[in-house]
């Protein structure tokens, strides 16, 4: 996990461990696939600031998750199914609260 200086962007890098050694072992993709298949996932991040943060996938199939609300200074959200080993990089971004809001009378 890296966080920016100002603490409004993170970045995150997730990887789904597997019962091999990392060392002197690469496994190819369709090799994982037939031992391990792929598996779903929940992520977890501690120590954000409360409101709303962008969730984005950064890696592989890119895509935005959307706007989450992060409670209690923790947000959490889905991984897509991963192969065993396999690398998952987010970026989450912090979406100011909106300030200044005045509240205009019923024209009605």
């Amino acid at each position: 996990m890296r966080t920016s200086t100002d603490g409004n962007t993170v970045y995150l890098a997730i990887m789904r461990g597997w019962a091999g050694t990392y060392r002197n072992n690469i496994e190819v993709q369709s090799d994982l696939e037939k031992k391990f298949g792929q598996a779903e996932g929940q992520v977890t991040v501690r120590g954000l600031a409360n409101g709303s943060w962008q969730v984005e996938k950064i890696h592989r199939k890119v895509r935005n998750l959307g706007t989450m609300e992060a409670q209690g200074k923790t947000l959490s959200f889905p991984l897509d199914p991963a192969y065993a080993g396999e690398v998952q990089m987010y970026r989450l971004r912090r979406i100011p609260p909106q300030q200044g809001f005045t509240k205009t009378a019923n024209p009605n």
